[in-house]
């Protein structure tokens, strides 16, 4: 059977290459200029590499507890772990109500899905308040100026970087290490002056972190360890 993909063409991009994100997505991006047809010749090629990926993420959610009530919730980059309890009520979705000893969740709370988008959308609240502050104090420190930064919950991207100097991060950072969330918010910077992965984009980026190709590498299976509620 063979495996369903999305194709994404890239400007910034230099090579082709295949992106896993939760649940089940795969998307091949692929260098403008470059014919499309590369993109099933790549699946094709790395098809046993993509099902070995495909199946450690289903084993993953499918293990994790947190697929349905997590019991706390856990912020690395901003390190912090919230109680989460749960007060069944006849409200047909779920609110999040944040006090000083966590999380309540109430209404249809033993429905998993509406559980998720209630966590997802409290995520993304507090990831607009986390997230560009902590963007502003790198820039800062760097000597780096961007427009604006917007913060959403995306599915393919960590955070991406406009020609017009805006910045998107993704709430999900919230949920890498600290080291992790630090370095795509370095990555992003660095386009203000590199808008391309080039040699000097790396070397740039190298010089405002220097476990930027270790942290490079771990980023390519991050996706893998998020809770499930968040994927």
């Amino acid at each position: 059977m063979s495996i369903p993909y999305a194709t994404r063409i890239s400007s910034r991009a230099r090579h082709p290459q295949i992106r896993i994100s939760p649940p089940d997505r795969v998307e091949v991006v692929i260098p403008r200029g470059m014919p499309t047809s590369i993109a099933g010749e790549l699946v094709a090629a790395k098809q046993a590499w993509i099902r070995r990926k495909l199946a450690q993420l289903a084993s993953l959610t499918n293990a994790s507890d947190a697929s349905t009530q997590p019991e706390a919730i856990h912020l690395p980059a901003v390190d912090l772990r919230l109680p989460v309890r749960y007060r069944e009520s006849g409200a047909a979705g779920v609110r999040v109500r944040q006090d000083d000893q966590g999380l309540i969740l109430s209404g249809a709370v033993d429905d998993a899905s509406r559980v998720r988008t209630a966590l997802r959308r409290w995520l993304l609240g507090h990831a607009k308040t986390e997230l560009p502050p902590m963007l502003h104090a790198l820039a800062a420190e760097h000597g780096l100026a961007f427009r604006q930064v917007a913060v959403r919950l995306q599915k393919g991207r960590w955070g991406s970087c406009s020609a017009g100097r805006h910045i998107s991060l993704n709430a999900r950072l919230l949920c890498l290490p600290a080291g992790l969330a630090r370095h795509v918010m370095l990555h992003e910077l660095a386009h203000l002056r590199h808008l391309n992965h080039s040699r000097a984009f790396w070397a740039l980026l190298r010089r405002l972190d220097a476990d930027a190709d270790r942290h490079h590498a771990a980023l390519r299976t991050a996706w893998l360890q998020l809770p499930a509620w968040i994927t």
